[in-house]
Order: structure tokens, then C-alpha cells, then sequence
């Protein structure tokens, strides 16, 4: 009895020593209620937490888990930003999905985060608020056109594949939403027809395998749609007939439209002018436009999305009034009767016509004489005039637009004939010797000789007419002794202007003979009465002065008698010929 108590108790102990073994061998790998466990907290959290919105009051929500010795699990939930609060406190450690109810407010205005911990006695692992594993795929890219959003991912790898599932989110951390479910492994793009370019539009393939569990990969969004790059007007440019409006060319792939915009001036209201849907149309022509006012054009490119962009305005250069063309010159000829104003043709591009315009003052009211519409001309001629009488002459220039300019005024006045001068006159043997200067005038007409005194009561008389410039002398006979006669001559032009000389005495007795001179040849031309009554006589002279022939001036008293003479020269022949 002893032999067989002690081998039960031996039998019990060792039992209970196996017993106690194998607790320790268990509390140092993967019990979490012991609450001495070598297990750390996140060595046995939930894993792939992910939540999706079933409807507009309905969340779903994933886990994964594979271990079995455990309590269950607890799920947290925190609402706009506020603080933790419990939304689960006991959920059975068999489930792995869970709806979350929402009465009165639709999930889509609330901003909720879950997070979701394992208990076991006493124990808790760490909360599991990732929604990324490893074992999924990711979304490689999410690029799109006008007409489809194109979502492409990596291929599962995994021999337990069942099929993905495609979630969608407005943002990184929002609810997501399984926008469709693909059963082919080999899938690996999805085509979402409506969706918006100019937003955030988060996906993420979900992996689910045969045996329910699900992988979420590493997510990705589209780049936001920007608006279209601004396109500059580089010219406005403009001739006779059309103002042409060029801009930049679009680069942007979505293009719609051009919209071409005006404004009268700079920071003025605009208009739309027209809509261009043709990319490669880049330019725009008017012909209703006024170059003398500004006109300030911009361009307006929209997209595909409804987005526009508009890039720097222009306007053109305004049009300056014609450059002012001067008359140059305004001369005539007397055979035949001709005038001729010249001037500078214009050079401006939009030239449109000449007037020629006179007055008979500087300040008059102009007359307007001819309009000239070629641009060449340069000159005009004029057939009936009388230079005589003062008129101004002005060119008016008009451009295209009717803009003009006003040249100068050059004023014609044909002056008188030159003054011309009567010799004294010379009596001798009953002849009265008459000369007179030369006339060098273009427009000579005439010499009249008038003739007055006591024989005729003192009444000017034309006694002598001829039209020969060169005749310059004539010679009145009978003249009997102690006569005393008066001489005027007169210069006349074409115009029948006059020019009259000082009136010469024609005096029949002589007063006094005189010789001058010295022992060499002495040359007097032309004498002069003087205010004393004396005579000045001017000539040349090789008896005095420096050498060869000087100029000799003679000085008398009414006598005859010599009061002074002067030479005037140098080595050289010096020769005086008149005096005036």
C-alpha cells in the first residue's frame, strides 16, 4: 500500500512538474492573459483595419486577425477631431467585419477615424490604425483623359487570389468606397467614366483571397487638373483695310476654346469678341477697327474642365497724323506765263491725298486750289496768276484715316524792278546826251524816258520807249541856249512794275570847262552832283596812286574848282566806273 501510495504521489508530482513546465514553456511565447507574457502589444494587434462607407448611414468595417487565444476585440472611434470615445467596447474574437449605424447623420458631412485594439484579461495589444500591408498591391498610377479616369495597379502574386476590390476616397485618410469588385487576376487597370480632374480622387486595390482575407495596398490620387496655361497677345498689327490680332498657340492637351476679348482702353469693361475651337487658329481678322483710338485685345484659353486662364493684353501703336510735307519752292517763268509749286512727296504708308490752298494774307481764310490723290506728285503748275499782288501758298496732307497736317506758308510776291539810276545828263552843240544803268531784271519790259519842264508847263512827258535792255542811251536835240529841262527814267517789268529813277537837270548852258589830270592817261566815267552844289567825278588814273591804273575820286566846288582827289588800288589795274 505505502509502495503503491508513493508511487501515485511520485506519479502526481511528476505530472504536476510537467504540468508547471509546460505553463512556463507557454507564458514565454504566445499567451496574451498571462498577464507576465513576453508578447509586446503590437506582436498581437488587429491587423489591415480598414472602414468603407456601405451608405450614406452605413460604415463597414474590415480586420484582419489570425490569433485565436484572445477575449475578443474593442473598436474605437473619434468624430471631427474630438476626443477617443469607445463605439464597441466587446466584439466576439470570430469576427472579422462589422457595421457601424448612423441614424440621423449621413457619414459624408462627419470626419471619422476608427482604430481598433485585441483584449485578453487584463491585457491589451496595440491599436491597429493602418490600413497598409504588405502582402497587397498598390495603385501605380491614376491618370485620365476628357473622357475616363484610368486606375491601374500591381498584379497579385498570391496563389490564394479570389478577387480585387477597387476603393475609392476624396482624400488620403477619408472613407472609402468599393467602386467596383474584379474577379481576373490578370486585371490590372479599371475605367471610371464620371469622375472630377479637379479634386483629390484617392483608389486603393483591395486583395481579398479565398479564405476572406483582405490586403489592403498603398493608395494613390490623380495630379489636380490645373488651369490652362496663359497665352499672350504678341501682336495687333494693322494696314489700310484689316487689323490682325496674333496670339500664342495652346500646348494643353484638354484645349476647348479660344476666347478673344476687347477693350477700348486699357482697364476698360471687355467684350467677348468670338470663340475659337480650333487650336491651330491663331490669329483673328477684323476690318471694322479705328487705328486713331486704342484698342486693347487679350486672349482667354478654357479647358476640357471648364478652367480658363488669360495671359497678358496688347494693343497696337496709335496712329500718328501724316507727316507734314512743306512746299519747297515756288518759282514761274514769263515765256511762256507759268507758275510751278514743288514740294517733298510723302513717305507715309497710308498717304491719301494733297491740297494745295492760297490766301492773299498769312491769316486769311484759305481758297483751296487742287487735290492731288497721287502720292508721287510733286510738284503743280498754275497758268493764271499775278505775282505782283502778295498770296501764300500751304500744302495740306490727309492720310487714310483723315488725319492731316498743314505744311508752312511760303508767300509769292514779285518785288519791283531793281532801282536803277540816270546819269547826269551831258549838253552839247544843242544836244542833251542822256545814259542810264543797265537793267539786269528777269522780267525786263521796259525803259521810259520822261521828260518835263517849262516848255511843256511842267507836264512828264514820255519821250523815249524801248524794250532792248542794252539801249541805254538817247539823245534830245534842239535844245536852244539857256533851256532848263528835267529827265526821270523808268524801269517796268512784265508785270507792269515800276521802278523810277532821281531826276537828272537837263541844263543847256555851260557852266565851266575843266581839265584834270596828270601827265599820263587819266579816265573820268561818271560824275555826281553834290549837296554843296559841287561835283564829285570818279574815273582812273595812271599818273597817281600806287601803280598801273587806280581809282581816282574827284572833288570840285560848283566852280569847277578842285577841293580834293583820292586814289584808291593797289599794283594791279583798279578802275572806278559810277557812283551812286
Amino acid at each position: 500500500m505505502r509502495t503503491s501510495t508513493f508511487l501515485f504521489s511520485l506519479f502526481i508530482a511528476l505530472l504536476s512538474g510537467l504540468f508547471i513546465y509546460s505553463c512556463e514553456n507557454e507564458r514565454h511565447w504566445s499567451n496574451p492573459h498571462d498577464p507576465n507574457t513576453d508578447l509586446l502589444p503590437e506582436d498581437w494587434r488587429p491587423k489591415n483595419l480598414i472602414f468603407l462607407k456601405n451608405s450614406s448611414y452605413e460604415l463597414l468595417v474590415h480586420w484582419e486577425y489570425e490569433r485565436d487565444n484572445i477575449g475578443g476585440f474593442k473598436l474605437e472611434s473619434k468624430y471631427n477631431n474630438e476626443n477617443w470615445t469607445v463605439e464597441y467596447a466587446l466584439i466576439d474574437k470570430e469576427l472579422r467585419e462589422l457595421i457601424v449605424q448612423f441614424d440621423e447623420t449621413p457619414v459624408d458631412s462627419l470626419d471619422i477615424d476608427f482604430r481598433m485594439l485585441a483584449h485578453a484579461g487584463p491585457n491589451q495589444s496595440a491599436y491597429d490604425t493602418t490600413i497598409i500591408s504588405e502582402d497587397a498591391v498598390k495603385i501605380l498610377s491614376v491618370d485620365y483623359d476628357t473622357e475616363s479616369m484610368h486606375i491601374s495597379w500591381d498584379k497579385s502574386q498570391r496563389n490564394d487570389f479570389d478577387f480585387y476590390q477597387i476603393l475609392y476616397s476624396e482624400d488620403a485618410g477619408g472613407m472609402k468606397t468599393i467602386v467596383d469588385t474584379i474577379l481576373q487576376v490578370d486585371s490590372t487597370s479599371f475605367l471610371l467614366d464620371e469622375f472630377n480632374p479637379l479634386k483629390e480622387n484617392w483608389f486603393w486595390s483591395r486583395i481579398v483571397t479565398k479564405t476572406g482575407q483582405g490586403f489592403l495596398g498603398e493608395g494613390r490620387t490623380n495630379v489636380i487638373e490645373t488651369v490652362p496655361n496663359p497665352l499672350d497677345i504678341v501682336s495687333v498689327e494693322y494696314d489700310l483695310t484689316e487689323m490682325v490680332i496674333t496670339w500664342e498657340k495652346s500646348a494643353d492637351w484638354d484645349f476647348v476654346s479660344y476666347e478673344l476679348l476687347y477693350s477700348g482702353s486699357q482697364y476698360g469693361p471687355q467684350n467677348s469678341l468670338l470663340i475659337i475651337t480650333d487650336k491651330n487658329i491663331t490669329n483673328y481678322l477684323t476690318t471694322d477697327f479705328n487705328p486713331l483710338q486704342e484698342n486693347w485685345y487679350q486672349i482667354k484659353v478654357t479647358d476640357f474642365w471648364g478652367l480658363s486662364s488669360t495671359g497678358n493684353e496688347m494693343t497696337h501703336d496709335i496712329d500718328e497724323p501724316p507727316t507734314v510735307v512743306n512746299i519747297i519752292s515756288i518759282e514761274y517763268d514769263i515765256s511762256p506765263l507759268q507758275m510751278t509749286i514743288s514740294w517733298e512727296p510723302s513717305q507715309d504708308l497710308d498717304f491719301s491725298f494733297y491740297k494745295l490752298q492760297y490766301s492773299d494774307t498769312e491769316t486769311g481764310e484759305r481758297t483751296d486750289i487742287e487735290t492731288l490723290s497721287e502720292v508721287n506728285t510733286n510738284s503743280f503748275e498754275i497758268l493764271e496768276f499775278d505775282p505782283t499782288v502778295e498770296r501764300w501758298y500751304w500744302m495740306v496732307t490727309t492720310d487714310h484715316w483723315g488725319q492731316s497736317t498743314v505744311s508752312e506758308g511760303l508767300m509769292i510776291h514779285d518785288e519791283p524792278p531793281s532801282q536803277g539810276i540816270l546819269y547826269p545828263i551831258i549838253y552839247e552843240d544843242g544836244t542833251f546826251y542822256i545814259s542810264w544803268g543797265q537793267n539786269q531784271d528777269d522780267d525786263f519790259a521796259h525803259y521810259r524816258l520822261i521828260e518835263f519842264g517849262v516848255h511843256n508847263n511842267n507836264i512828264p512827258t514820255e519821250i523815249y520807249s524801248t524794250v532792248n535792255r542794252d539801249d541805254t542811251t538817247f539823245t534830245v536835240s534842239g535844245i536852244n541856249a539857256g533851256d532848263y529841262r528835267y529827265y526821270q527814267l523808268i524801269y517796268e517789268d512784265i508785270w507792269g512794275s515800276q521802278t523810277r529813277t532821281d531826276e537828272q537837270d537837263g541844263i543847256s548852258y555851260t557852266r565851266f570847262f575843266k581839265t584834270f589830270g596828270g601827265p599820263n592817261k587819266d579816265v573820268g566815267y561818271a560824275v555826281q552832283q553834290t549837296s554843296d552844289s559841287g561835283y564829285v567825278v570818279v574815273g582812273y588814273t595812271n599818273s597817281y596812286g600806287s601803280g598801273s591804273y587806280d581809282v581816282l575820286l574827284l572833288k570840285t566846288d560848283a566852280d569847277g574848282n578842285e577841293d580834293w582827289k583820292k586814289t584808291f588800288g593797289g599794283v594791279h589795274d583798279d578802275r572806278g566806273y559810277s557812283i551812286q
